[in-house]
């Protein structure tokens, strides 16, 4: 079955991804998507953008700094493709960079329940691809 992207509430996503045997639910409250694989997805749908958007949120140690984050995130932006990073500092709360991914999808289209899982799985791998990146940086493993 084919979704238009005003039809891809959290609740439809979810059930997308339950239908095929993938543990997922929508966050309370919230119109994401919770798809819980190797790293947690969280999608949503942005009518008003044209974008189904895919995020992992990144969480560190007390000691990573946020020069630590900016350095990282910096590498993940000149390395990868298709994710992008943001450094979110919180205030009180740890360090995150937050990775995400947008896919268009236009007024007139629509997306194949497949093809949302596809592009999850793909997500997960560009995200599992990020931990190079920090134990190149950080840990100096070769």
């Amino acid at each position: 079955m084919d979704f238009k992207l005003h039809q891809l509430s959290g609740s439809n996503l979810t059930s997308i991804f339950n239908n095929a045997y993938i543990e997922a639910e929508q966050i309370k409250e919230t119109e994401f998507c919770a798809v819980k694989g190797d790293r947690l997805i969280l999608i949503i749908a942005c009518a008003d953008q044209n974008v189904l958007q895919f995020q992992n949120w990144a969480y560190f140690a007390d000691d990573f700094t946020r020069e630590d984050a900016n350095r990282f995130a910096a590498a993940i932006n000149k390395e990868m493709i298709m994710l992008k990073a943001y450094v979110s500092d919180p205030g009180d709360e740890k360090i995150t960079v937050a990775l995400k991914y947008n896919h268009a999808i236009l007024d007139h289209e629509s997306i194949s329940a497949k093809s949302i899982v596809k592009l999850t799985r793909m997500v997960e791998n560009h995200v599992m691809a990020t931990f190079e990146i920090y134990d190149e940086l950080f840990l100096k493993r070769k």
